[in-house]
């Protein structure tokens, strides 16, 4: 009886673990993005979010090493090492998108509808009060122009209504959105 020699050829180890970090990337994200949405919005469930897109960057990084050790030694899983690599790529798109946007838009902490004469909440009684009588600047038109150029759909809405039906239109609306007023 003749014993056949049988070489396994080797897979890349980096391919095999950036597929596993690929995907338990995905699934904390995709878990996460299920609690924040169907729990009440808070700034620590972004924690478990930006944990995930750090195994995300782990298998994107070990994907590219897999890539040059299967290509430098021949080893196997390529196929493996491309799956992590667009996964990788895929989870990382909203992250880009929100860093472009962020790079891109005007720096605002006040937005208003009417660049011209915005309305003065700021210097309100009650919010004097709060800001134990700190008067804010005033925000120099240049600033209010480039609101325009990044925020082109941020427009006043003209209402043939009272003023109090107006209000109470928009209080309604603001509750059924679940906004704190």
């Amino acid at each position: 009886m003749h014993r056949r020699l049988v070489f396994e050829e080797p897979v890349s180890r980096a391919a095999i673990w950036s597929r596993r970090l690929a995907l338990f990337g995905l699934t904390v994200v995709v878990l996460a993005v299920v609690i924040f949405r169907f729990g009440q919005p808070s700034v620590e469930w972004l924690a478990p979010i930006a944990g995930a897109y750090v195994f995300v960057r782990l298998a994107l990084l070990l994907s590219l090493a897999a890539f040059v050790r299967i290509w430098q030694d021949g080893h196997r899983g390529i196929g493996i090492a491309a799956f992590a690599f667009v996964l990788s790529l895929l989870l990382l798109l909203p992250v880009a998108y929100a860093g472009f946007q962020l790079a891109t838009l005007p720096l605002l902490s006040d937005v208003s509808t009417d660049i011209e004469e915005p309305p003065a909440f700021s210097r309100s009684r009650v919010a004097l009060a709060a800001r134990q009588g700190l008067v804010p600047p005033d925000v120099p038109a240049e600033r209010r122009k480039a609101q325009r150029q990044g925020y082109p759909r941020a427009l006043p809405i003209v209402l043939e209504l009272p003023a109090e039906v107006a209000y109470d239109i928009a209080r309604k609306a603001s509750v059924n959105l679940g906004w704190r007023v």
